[in-house]
């Protein structure tokens, strides 16, 4: 695939917000249109939640859900989750109480992640398909454009966020822009 097919490739969905600009925290406040894009349940969506036992589970394995769609990546502590978001997922899902700290506390919030990983198509971002496929649409990028680093993290994460790759911390990327702006472009992308 040469570097141009790549770049006509990008899955970024119209009108999608970029990542928070730390990448993996929520910010003060999400607007509507990010509620509404992020943590409005479709059907399927609410089939895979009413199989919870309890309220305490549909509404954190919901909050998980939402989450990971979110900021590309499920937080160690569920609770970390602003109130109100929270509390609009208790609503949408019409659920009597908005409390999660007992769920984030909990052994079940380690099974829905492996579950929301299954039903709804998340990789890990070290996986080595996902590696390469990132490298290589990087690599393509950095030599065809003149972006910065920066610029190309951002495009990365919209590009993985959009693939359903899970991000564990920025970290796990920032090498990659680096490492594919300075090195040649290999055989592979001429």
């Amino acid at each position: 695939m040469t570097p141009a097919e790549v770049i006509a490739l990008q899955p970024v969905r119209e009108g999608r917000r970029r990542p928070p600009a730390d990448y993996g925290r929520f910010p003060q406040r999400l607007s509507a249109d990010e509620l509404a894009e992020f943590f409005l349940f479709d059907q399927r969506d609410r089939e895979v939640i009413r199989r919870r036992r309890g309220e305490q589970n549909r509404l954190g394995f919901a909050v998980q859900l939402g989450t990971v769609r979110y900021l590309a990546r499920f937080l160690e502590d569920p609770s970390a989750v602003p109130e109100p978001v929270v509390a609009w997922v208790a609503r949408e899902l019409g659920l009597s109480s908005s409390d999660i700290r007992a769920y984030a506390c909990g052994e079940a919030r380690w099974d829905h992640q492996t579950e929301i990983r299954r039903e709804f198509g998340y990789r890990d971002f070290h996986e080595p398909d996902v590696e390469r496929e990132v490298a290589g649409w990087l690599e393509a990028r950095s030599w065809v454009g003149a972006e910065s680093h920066r610029a190309l993290f951002d495009r990365a994460t919209e590009q993985l966020i959009s693939s359903k790759v899970l991000l564990r911390a920025p970290a796990c990327c920032g090498g990659w822009s680096a490492r594919s702006a300075s090195a040649p472009p290999s055989a592979a992308t001429n």
